[in-house]
C-alpha cells in the first residue's frame, strides 16, 4: 500500500472517530426528550406525510413501551372538506417506536368507496366530530347527495358541517361547489339517519 492510500485511510478514519465523538457530546448535551418536542415531531412528520391533512393531538402521556418515551395520541384527518374525509386516531410511542404507529384505529375510509366504521363510540354519539358526520351523510348514497356530487365532481366539493341547536341531537352538513348555482344542506340525526335535504340550512 503506497504512502497517498495510507494517508487516505488515516484521514477518513479520524473523520470517523471525530464523527461518533460529536454525536455522543450531541446526545449528551440534548438530555432527555421533552413531552413537547416528541409531540412536535410526531405532528410534523404527519403534516410533512400527508399534505393538507389536519392533525389535532388528544393525549400525550408516558409510554408504557421504554422508559424516556412519550406515548403520542392523535386525530388525523385526511381530505377533510371533502364529501368522504378519512378520520382515524393513532398512538405513537416516541423514540421507542420512532414515527411508527403503535395504534391505530379507522374511523371512515374513502379508500374503497365510503366506509364509516362504528369502532370507539364516535360514529352516533354526540361526541361525533364534523368529519366523520360528512361522510356517514355521503355514505349511504342518500340519492340527492349523490346527484349534487355526480354532477359538480367529487373532487369540486366542499363539505363542512356543524353541530344543530335546534334540533339538538342532528348535525347540518353543507355540501357546496364552484360551479354550483347553490348548495346543498343535509339534515342528519347523530345516528346517520338523513332526514332531509334542502338548498337552504334547515337548523
Amino acid at each position: 500500500m503506497d504512502l497517498i492510500s495510507r494517508v487516505g485511510l488515516l484521514v477518513v478514519a479520524l473523520i470517523a472517530v471525530f464523527g461518533i465523538i460529536l454525536a455522543l457530546q450531541h446526545t449528551a448535551s440534548a438530555g432527555p426528550l421533552t413531552e413537547q418536542q416528541a409531540e412536535q415531531l410526531v405532528v410534523t412528520d404527519l403534516q410533512k406525510s400527508y399534505q393538507g391533512a389536519t392533525v389535532s393531538v388528544i393525549n400525550v402521556t408516558r409510554s408504557p413501551v421504554q422508559s424516556g418515551a412519550w406515548r403520542i395520541t392523535v386525530l388525523l384527518v385526511l381530505d377533510p372538506t371533502s364529501p368522504c374525509p378519512s378520520v382515524s386516531i393513532e398512538g405513537f410511542d416516541y423514540p421507542a417506536t420512532r414515527l411508527v404507529p403503535s395504534s391505530y384505529n379507522n374511523y371512515t375510509t374513502s379508500a374503497h368507496g365510503c366506509t364509516v366504521y362504528s369502532g370507539g363510540g364516535a360514529v352516533g354519539s354526540s361526541e361525533m366530530s364534523a368529519e366523520i358526520a360528512i361522510a356517514m351523510s355521503y355514505h349511504d348514497y342518500f340519492p340527492t347527495i349523490m346527484s349534487y356530487v355526480d354532477d359538480y365532481g367529487y373532487g369540486n366539493m366542499d363539505v363542512h358541517a356543524t353541530l344543530c341547536s335546534n334540533p339538538s341531537d342532528a348535525w347540518l352538513v353543507n355540501y357546496s361547489a364552484p360551479a354550483a348555482n347553490k348548495p346543498l344542506y343535509v339534515l342528519m340525526h347523530q345516528n346517520g339517519t338523513i332526514i332531509g335535504t334542502s338548498s337552504i340550512p334547515q337548523c
